[in-house]
């Protein structure tokens, strides 16, 4: 029998719908492809950009820097990491443990690509993600754009609540006695922030070694950070022996010791205060180094 005409209304307009809502599902899952396109495809330009790096892994700290933590190294230490990189599986290599603090997922999918190559290393080695690419770089103002247009687009997803627990609340979930501290990351601001909120002290932390303090506002906010008694020995590139970055003009690496674990060193370092600054050159490290 031929539809009433209040029925074939009514269908022509659940049609209509269901319509409506194919169209709808079908550009969602255009959206969804395109997007997984384009996170595999920035991935695989990320991994050919970094495969080198993971090849023959190091911190990317001035190698005067690198050369100086290297003497002080014990192979019971723990470290803490605020971005991982090559240096995640160069740390692994000397200390006992390894936990990196990792906020961009890219690296963090690098990273755990490059440790099930090291087996070995894995039992050494914790990641915590916290991906808090919403706020502005500490140093200029600006926004990392890649990351944070993720959260532009998924605003309303996240409370002020959520906000706090991703950036500062993993720190219940971490080992507090760590001794070692390593600072490389874009997220500086939000290191900071967590630090603050959880009131932690440095006083048991043996080093803290802190990358491109050539940056002003870096340099300014890490002595702000650091115990005053902290000394602390500056390392500018040394062109002849190591490549630039090619993000990067200038180039200097920080060490901080803590003079309780390092009575010899006492009086040997250097603030950035303008007064006393110093560049600690690679071949002219403190002749106690050697002994350490």
């Amino acid at each position: 029998a031929a539809p009433q005409p209040g029925e074939a209304k009514q269908m022509a307009h659940e049609l209509a719908v269901l319509r409506q809502r194919a169209a709808s599902a079908q550009q969602e899952m255009q959206r969804v492809l395109g997007a997984h396109q384009l996170a595999s495809t920035h991935f695989q330009q990320f991994l050919t950009q970094h495969r080198e790096r993971f090849a023959k892994p190091e911190p990317w700290t001035t190698l005067g820097a690198t050369r100086f933590v290297e003497k002080f190294f014990r192979p019971d230490m723990k470290l803490l990491e605020f971005g991982g990189g090559g240096s995640t599986l160069w740390w692994a290599e000397r200390v006992q443990a390894v936990t990196t603090i990792e906020s961009g997922p890219d690296w963090a999918m690098y990273l755990l690509l490059a440790m099930m190559q090291r087996p070995e290393l894995l039992r050494r080695w914790k990641l915590v993600m916290s991906p808090c690419t919403w706020r502005k770089r500490l140093d200029t103002g600006d926004v990392d754009t890649s990351r944070w247009l993720y959260w532009h687009h998924h605003k309303r997803v996240l409370s002020e609540m959520d906000k706090d627990r991703i950036e500062v609340g993993f720190w219940d979930n971490l080992d507090h006695d760590f001794d070692t501290l390593f600072i490389d990351s874009t997220n500086r601001w939000g290191m900071l922030r967590f630090w603050e909120a959880h009131e932690a002290d440095l006083r048991h932390v043996r080093m803290v070694i802190v990358d491109n303090t050539e940056n002003d506002v870096y340099a300014t906010a890490m002595e702000d950070f650091m115990p005053a008694d902290f000394e602390c020995f500056h390392f500018d590139v040394n062109r002849a022996e190591q490549k630039v970055p090619n993000h990067v003009r200038e180039w200097r690496s920080s060490v901080w010791l803590n003079p309780a674990f390092y009575p010899e060193m006492i009086g040997k370092g250097r603030r950035l205060d303008g007064r006393t600054t110093t560049s600690s050159a690679p071949e002219a490290l403190p002749a106690a180094v050697a002994t350490v």
